[in-house]
Formats: structure tokens, sequence, C-alpha cells
């Protein structure tokens, strides 16, 4: 049987439950999903500021709004 990869360090010594840099990589991609649904979260509230500021829009024709769509 061929040796198994390690998904997180590529190497054929070990397995990725006995890799030293599992803690690590783990620790890491969950700290950067974490910061990435921040930002996710701050970019829908600010959509939701604009649109409620432009709405105004929304039920007028285009030639009546001030703002271009």
């Amino acid at each position: 049987m061929p040796p198994v990869l390690c998904e997180y360090c590529d190497s054929f010594d070990h397995d990725v439950h006995t890799c030293p840099y599992r803690v690590y990589v783990d620790a890491t991609c969950t700290s950067v999903e974490k910061n990435i649904n921040d930002m996710i979260d701050k970019m829908i509230e600010n959509m939701k500021v604009i649109i409620t500021e432009y709405s105004h829009c929304f039920n007028q024709s285009r030639e009546n709004c001030n703002e271009p769509l």
C-alpha cells in the first residue's frame, strides 16, 4: 500500500491524525474564517444602510430619482 500524504504539511512521514501542524493549521483556518464572516456581516450591514437611504429610488421612475442607479 502506498504511503498516505498528510493534507496539512504534504508529508509522507505521518498521516493527518498525527501531524504536528494540524492544531496550528486548524486554528489559523478558524481565525481566517471568522475574519471573513465578520467582514461579510459588516458588508451586509452597510448594504442595508445604503438600500434604506436610496429606497425612495425604487418606488420612483428613473427620471425622478436624483441619484444614478
